[in-house]
């Protein structure tokens, strides 16, 4: 630069992402009664499957010539209620749980019923939910004067992403007396709870001067 002056860039990114969901497959109060007709059939199945995700990318890019300062804040959830920005900085920053907790839930279940399968019965839940989260941060200072040049660059993250899933699969009677379970095949009970968080996060602050 020739002569005197200031260059200052500064720039910023609030991102904040919830999902709320649930997946729920039940049979209550009721009375299931199945036939053969050939091979494979006569079966009850009771299946629930929650495959909610979060995909998020976060970019930030400032350059100057003098002073470039960059901030980014972020946020994703999945089983927790959106809250307000602040709150969620604070809670980020002591590390503690943001908001009250309201999981994912899936549930699948044969709740009361009287069940006479000519074939298997099979109660089963499945959660695969995901939260993918990339945030970039980059600031770039290159000053260049005749003398006496000067820069600085600073950046900053502040990231959070949390799962939060409930997931049961089950076979119940609470009245008395319980109803009958017969089958002809196999009785399966199962739930799988395969949630994932995958989280990238790269910051840069480059300065450089030149005379």
């Amino acid at each position: 630069a020739f002569g005197t002056g200031d260059s200052i860039a500064k720039g910023g990114v609030i991102a904040a992402n919830a999902s709320q969901s649930g997946a729920d497959a039940s049979i209550g109060n009721s009375s299931i009664t199945t036939n053969t007709t050939g091979s494979n059939t006569g079966h009850i199945n009771v299946h629930a499957d929650n495959t909610s995700s979060i995909e998020a990318l976060n970019k930030s890019m400032v350059q100057s010539g003098d002073e470039a300062v960059g901030a980014i804040i972020a946020f994703n959830t999945i089983g927790y209620p959106q809250s307000n920005i602040l709150s969620q900085t604070l809670e980020t920053l002591i590390a503690t749980n943001i908001g009250t907790a309201n999981p994912a839930k899936t549930s699948a279940n044969i709740t009361d019923t009287a069940v006479n399968a000519a074939g298997d019965v099979t109660v089963s839940a499945d959660s695969t939910a995901a939260n993918k989260a990339t945030v970039t941060n980059e600031t770039t200072s290159a000053a260049s004067a005749l003398i006496d040049a000067s820069g600085s660059s600073m950046g900053g993250i502040l990231a959070s992403n949390m799962v939060n899933t409930d997931v049961d699969a089950f076979i119940k009677h609470t009245t008395v007396p319980a109803g009958t379970l017969s089958a002809a095949g196999d009785v399966e009970v199962s739930a799988t709870d395969d949630t994932s968080i995958a989280a990238d996060t790269v910051l840069k602050s480059i300065s450089s001067t030149s005379n």
